[in-house]
């Protein structure tokens, strides 16, 4: 097996995906060695859920401590870290920071945190704000998510928009504490932007203008997907929308404003929770229509989903002219279908519709599935979905204490 090709290694590693397949062929000689080792790291999990197991004299995360310290090539090998942890435990830090400081090829990190925990920025030592700041400013870094998190640095959030391919944020409480950046931004074109922000603009004038500042705007500029949690700040969406091909927006009511003006643009997708009568919603949905053609003239797909009403019943209220929405979506020449799902609550709501879109109807644009669920946005597996599955190959679990 030493006379092989290092080609025909790589191609036998790269057909071998359980990690303990991975570890045997390591054993197998020299040439094995530093390939499988690759694969084994690449994908780095720490996650703990219950809080005890994991850092104990015989846990996991000390084993991989000691590991990285012994050989510390290997961390070069890491790529993608996903950081579940109780943040705020100090003696996470003691074990935690030494190893982010041994991880120096890391291009997409995942934090977030366990369900009921908390973490704050200035709670965290020295030694841990240094460690993910010179995490965060390798050069090999693209992609950051931050999901189920709270009190996360305004500056972090800065960097990562102006530095990174792919941004998803999904945090609560922002801290406006400084934070120093030693080393230049990448200036990666950002093309991913997911923004699930727990905050209204009026309450937090700060972060809304850095939010929509000409710095953050502009790193948006070539953006292919953006994926908004909207309360009330419309501006996230005017100020970063106008080039993204792909749209998701979450809100509670049906947006009420225009998008941008945006010939890339290709697919919608409105996911709303309204808390307003039906014929409300309606009248909302066939103005947003309308005005479609002028925001995305080669809109290619619309899905709008209405996942329930504040009231079903039905009252006198005027509507714009159905035929508006009605030939605005025969306009779309690239629209293949619209796909509209709603809740259970308004069963008089898809026949008023369909009776407003009489030639979207007969042209077969307009579709009703029934097995449209929420979207689940707490999702962490999302981020690491993107490209192909992860060999979670090294999986730090309090709950069972083992290297899988």
């Amino acid at each position: 097996m030493s006379n092989l090709s290092q080609e025909l290694v790589d191609m036998v590693i790269d057909n071998v995906d359980l990690p303990k397949d991975l570890e045997a062929l390591s054993l197998v000689s020299r040439p094995f060695v530093a390939g499988t080792q690759a694969r084994i790291f690449r994908h780095l999990t720490l996650s703990s859920d219950t809080g005890t197991g994991l850092f104990n004299r015989s846990g996991t995360l000390p084993k991989l401590s000691a590991i990285l310290s012994r050989s510390p090539h290997l961390g070069a090998y890491v790529r993608d870290l996903h950081i579940n942890l109780d943040l705020g435990r100090s003696d996470i830090h003691v074990l935690l920071a030494p190893t982010l400081q041994l991880l120096k090829g890391v291009s997409r990190t995942a934090i977030t945190y366990i369900r009921g925990c908390h973490w704050s920025w200035s709670s965290w030592t020295d030694e841990m704000r240094a460690a993910l700041i010179d995490l965060l400013c390798l050069p090999t870094m693209r992609s950051l998510a931050l999901v189920r998190c709270t009190d996360v640095p305004a500056t972090i959030i800065r960097h990562a928009m102006a530095s990174y391919e792919e941004v998803v944020l999904e945090v609560s409480g922002i801290d406006f504490h400084a934070v120093e950046f030693v080393r230049p931004s990448h200036g990666k074109s950002l093309k991913r932007l997911v923004l699930l922000l727990d905050y209204r603009a009026e309450d937090n004038p700060d972060f809304h203008d850095l939010m929509v500042s000409a710095e953050l705007t502009a790193s948006s500029a070539h953006l292919k997907h953006l994926d908004v949690d909207l309360l009330d700040d419309v501006d996230l969406v005017t100020k970063h929308a106008i080039s993204a091909e792909i749209f998701t927006m979450n809100c509670y009511y049906f947006p009420e404003f225009a998008l941008p003006a945006n010939p890339a643009l290709r697919s919608v997708n409105i996911n709303a929770h309204p808390r307003m009568e039906v014929i409300y919603t309606l009248r909302e949905v066939l103005r947003f229509i309308a005005r479609l053609p002028s925001a995305a003239p080669k809109l290619e797909f619309l899905a709008i989903s209405i996942f329930g009403f504040g009231r079903d019943t039905w009252r006198s209220v005027s509507l714009p002219p159905s035929s508006d929405a009605d030939d605005a979506l025969m306009e779309l020449l690239n629209l293949r279908n619209m796909r509209f799902s709603v809740g259970r609550k308004a069963p008089e709501f898809e026949e008023r519709l369909r009776a407003a879109l009489p030639r979207t109807v007969a042209a077969g644009r307009l579709l009703f599935p029934t097995d449209i669920e929420p979207p689940d946005r707490w999702d962490t597996t999302a981020f690491f979905s993107q490209r192909q599955p992860p060999l979670a190959a090294i999986k730090v679990m309090c709950t069972t204490g083992s290297r899988e």
